[in-house]
């Protein structure tokens, strides 16, 4: 696609900054209002600001705090703007991942052309959607061995705390991670700092 100035510029820092792409790119839908522009709350800022800086992290939150709009604009930004990164999605059922899942594709569905047309969707199905840039995200609910003989770049364990055996889990993830910038990180609506020390431990 050809970019203008602008939007070459407007890419490219978008590529850069995941919290300016957030902000000026991404919609939501909210109960009340309707389809609206995201406004990145403090969580959301520090869970994009761990991400940038730490491989592995576990944090909580009460649950209207965004977990699920930080994690799909993370995803969703991985997968526009990097190549060849696969991401997992885990969840205690598989219906939770599939609903990240439909969450990043109505992100995605509402960018600007110039954005959402640079890199395209080539297959999409209930679990799995793969970008023509070899990016992909795969909704696994919380089965670990359907990441078993894979390797990713991204696991994102959403409530982690109630994903059965999620300490087991967590070792047998961390084998399959690719070693240059990987990225394993849960988020909960429980606060529970005990698990988040024995996970980190893992």
């Amino acid at each position: 696609m050809d970019f203008s100035q602008d939007q070459l510029y407007e890419f490219v820092k978008c590529g850069q900054d995941i919290s300016y792409f957030a902000n000026k790119y991404i919609k939501i839908t909210h109960p009340t209002k309707g389809s609206m522009n995201l406004v990145l709350n403090r969580f959301q800022k520090d869970v994009i600001d761990r991400y940038n800086n730490e491989s592995m992290f576990f944090m909580s939150a009460d649950r209207q705090e965004g977990k699920t709009t930080v994690t799909s604009v993370i995803l969703l930004h991985q997968s526009l703007f990097a190549h060849d990164r696969s991401s997992a999605v885990m969840a205690p059922k598989l219906h939770s991942s599939n609903h990240l899942l439909d969450v990043i594709m109505n992100m995605y569905h509402n960018l600007p052309e110039f954005i959402s047309k640079s890199t395209r969707i080539v297959e999409r199905n209930r679990t799995t959607v793969v970008f023509d840039n070899r990016c992909s995200i795969t909704s696994v609910g919380s089965s670990v061995h359907r990441l078993r003989a894979k390797s990713f770049s991204n696991v994102v364990l959403d409530e982690y705390q109630w994903i059965p055996k999620i300490d087991e889990a967590v070792r047998c993830i961390r084998p399959m991670m690719m070693p240059a910038n990987s990225k394993l990180f849960g988020l909960s609506s429980v606060k529970d700092h005990e698990l988040s020390e024995t996970l980190q431990k893992a």
